[in-house]
């Protein structure tokens, strides 16, 4: 367990002194912000359009649905394969491949740490988009459970 610790630190080290990961995570809320305020300008159109014709407001927890559900699927879509491309791609090209691959831990350990690496990069990337639902929550009547179980669902789909 003290080489997957080891591989860990090693590589979320390597994430924040990379503009790559900088890149990434700014791209990621780029694209959730414009998907946010998307919905949330559809949302608030549906209701007017309820409004004048006296219909059933839609709840707030459709727009937390395509915000944490069809939003970040296409967001995760696009920045996970630019996270954990430069994995290996990047020890070959510091040259210290042959330095990783010789240590006396097993290609298990080495994979284990870059993985939780990688996940622990998209629960930063997630949790910089918190105030989206948490605003939804605070200013309307939104669930709270949805939003953690969306929350939960774009990791597990990231960590796949």
């Amino acid at each position: 367990m003290n080489f997957v610790w080891a591989v860990f630190k090693r590589e979320v080290r390597s994430y924040f002194v990379s503009p790559l990961a900088y890149t990434a995570m700014a791209v990621f809320l780029m694209i959730m912000g414009v998907l946010f305020f998307a919905a949330l300008n559809a949302y608030n159109q549906q209701r007017m359009m309820a409004l004048r014709t006296l219909a059933k407001v839609t709840p707030p927890e459709s727009l937390i649905t395509s915000l944490l559900g069809d939003d970040a699927v296409w967001a995760l879509l696009i920045i996970v394969p630019l996270l954990t491309m430069r994995l290996l791609a990047e020890e070959r090209r510091q040259h210290t491949a042959e330095l990783l691959l010789t240590a006396p831990m097993t290609t298990r350990h080495i994979v284990w740490g870059k993985f939780f690496g990688s996940v622990f990069m998209l629960v930063c990337m997630l949790a910089l988009t918190a105030w989206m639902p948490l605003t939804l929550v605070r200013l309307g009547d939104a669930d709270p459970s949805r939003v953690w179980s969306g929350y939960v669902g774009a990791l597990l789909y990231g960590g796949l």
